[in-house]
């Protein structure tokens, strides 16, 4: 008999034991222990693990034979993980395996931020004043790692864009926040509760538009959102007001005796968005609301979501930048699992603008009469065909100083093809951190470019 314990998270702790290591992960903010006993996945729930009530080893006769069993206690509950014919050194094991353990259990204790704490306190213990807060979070899918120890957060009544290529951990991020999923490390609060330990709490206080909306298609609209209205508690008395206020809102009226089952994808979003806002929740999180959407019903929805801003927090995950950029005052970029950028719209806009110019005439001429006026600060050359050269320039007091360099240019007898002022854009920054390669493409800005 040999059930020993078996790796089933990224992140176990490892107990050797004779001439093998065990691998046995406990989370401390889940309150769980993971092992296989032989038949499938096991899993024993028990407290927080701490040095007073963390797991013990011990050993004991093996049933119907002369050998040892070493024994996992926890909670009340035994597991046999190995057995041997000498009691010595299976006693060996035991000490070795306790003594781990009791380490383990005393630098948990000692964490600032203990599962115990917060179940406690009921509210996160800092940045109590935001609406969402995330701290370390990870989440592993087997090997791989989705969402790789990002923190932010969220202030009440901002609306945020959370922005990433496919795969890069935002639909992740959103489910652990919404409770749908549990991370495999680090802490998450949302409007001041813990998303894993009181996420009931946390469900009252949200509202989630899923990708894909999940809806009954026998139903009908009107019927479709009384029904998730009771589900959500909201008030008998004011129910009906409630959903004519949100089909209004969400330009859905017009289908309320329709069935769901056979909308168009365009009016089956906003159902999903009428039902997000059904309860009047504190703290929405929508991910790729205008999917499926005209650009009529595009624009009435971010309408909408905009005008939810101060009285809401919205976090907002689309592909389409130009939507963040309509409806959206601070914007975080998550990459390959990690956030690579957060910072303002206005912070982007604010950043130095370049003046951009094509002289048709001698290169090195036009270059060294640039670098001499007074008013530049840089000048960056490329050629782009013979005798014509494009020009980024900046200014020292960052002026828009196109009449004035381009009237010197014309006096020396040299033409322009081109003028422009380029300002950086939320466009250039996406680009130059999901593809890093690109950078060189956006050299023309480089305050532009978020350090990753």
């Amino acid at each position: 008999m040999d059930k020993r314990i078996t790796r089933l998270a990224s992140d176990p702790y490892t107990v050797s034991l004779a001439d093998r290591e065990c691998s046995l992960f406990i989370d401390p903010q889940s309150a769980q222990i993971f092992m296989d006993e032989g038949a499938g996945e096991g899993r024993v729930n028990g407290a927080v693990f701490t040095p007073a009530n963390g797991p013990r080893f011990s050993t004991r006769a093996a049933n119907g034979s002369s050998g040892q069993e070493l024994i996992l206690a926890y909670c009340g509950v035994e597991v046999a993980v190995g057995s041997t014919d000498s009691s010595h050194e299976l006693d060996r094991w035991a000490q070795q395996a306790n003594a781990f353990l009791k380490s383990k259990a005393a630098s948990e204790a000692k964490r600032p931020e203990r599962a115990a704490d917060h179940l406690r306190n009921g509210k996160a213990p800092s940045m109590s004043q935001s609406a969402i807060t995330v701290q370390n979070l990870t989440k592993n899918y087997g090997p791989v790692l989705a969402v790789d120890d990002i923190s932010f957060g969220v202030e009440a009544g901002q609306l945020v864009g959370f922005l990433g290529p496919n795969g890069a951990g935002k639909s992740t991020t959103m489910r652990i926040l919404t409770t749908f999923l549990p991370a495999s490390r680090g802490y998450a609060w949302v409007a001041g509760f813990d998303v894993m330990y009181q996420s009931m709490e946390v469900r009252k206080r949200i509202g989630y538009l899923p990708e894909s909306v999940p809806l009954y298609p026998e139903m009908r609209v009107r019927e479709y959102l009384s029904y998730r209205a009771r589900l959500k508690g909201v008030d008998r008395g004011g129910r009906s007001a409630r959903i004519d206020d949100c089909m209004k809102r969400c330009r859905i009226k017009e289908v309320q005796n329709r069935l769901l089952g056979t909308l168009s994808k365009g009016y089956r979003q906003r159902v999903g968005l009428a039902y997000t806002l059904l309860a009047d929740p504190p703290v929405l999180i929508l991910d790729e609301p205008t999917s499926g959407l005209d650009p009529i019903q595009i624009q009435q929805t971010l309408e909408t979501i905009k005008d939810l801003a101060g009285k809401h927090t919205v976090l907002l995950s689309t592909h389409i930048l130009p939507e963040v950029e309509k409806v959206c005052e601070r914007v975080i970029i998550i990459n390959k699992g990690q956030i690579k950028f957060d910072n303002t719209l206005q912070s982007i806009a604010e950043r130095e603008p370049v003046l951009q110019i094509e002289v048709r005439g001698p290169g090195d001429d036009v270059t060294r009469f640039l670098h001499d006026q007074p008013e530049v600060a840089s000048v960056a050359a490329k050629p782009s065909a013979p005798e014509l050269t494009a020009f980024d320039i900046r200014t020292r007091d960052r002026k828009d100083q196109r009449e004035l360099l381009a009237s010197r240019v014309l006096s020396k007898g040299w033409s322009i093809r081109r003028l422009d002022l380029k300002r950086a854009s939320l466009e250039e920054v996406y680009t130059a951190v999901v593809m890093p390669k690109a950078e060189s493409a956006v050299q023309a800005a480089p305050e532009s470019i978020p350090a990753a």
